[in-house]
């Protein structure tokens, strides 16, 4: 419960300077605060993965390509 403890009250402190400094980031990244020049590491560095967006295969017209040889 000790750790536990240090967790929370860690989390609460990268929250406040967060809050301060008018960044709104989630809990996990590393906050750079200007003012003090110290970075703060907070316990677990939280990652969102981006979706890879598929592009669509355009449709070639058929209709424009009339071959000449049949007629």
């Amino acid at each position: 419960s000790k750790n536990q403890k240090a967790k929370e009250r860690k989390k609460k402190k990268i929250k406040n300077l967060c809050q301060n400094n008018g960044k709104k980031k989630r809990l996990g990244h590393i906050i750079k605060i200007k003012s003090n020049k110290k970075q703060i590491k907070s316990l677990k560095p939280k990652k969102k993965k981006k979706k890879k967006k598929k592009k669509k295969k355009k449709k070639k017209n058929k209709q424009t390509k009339i071959s000449t040889t049949r007629k």
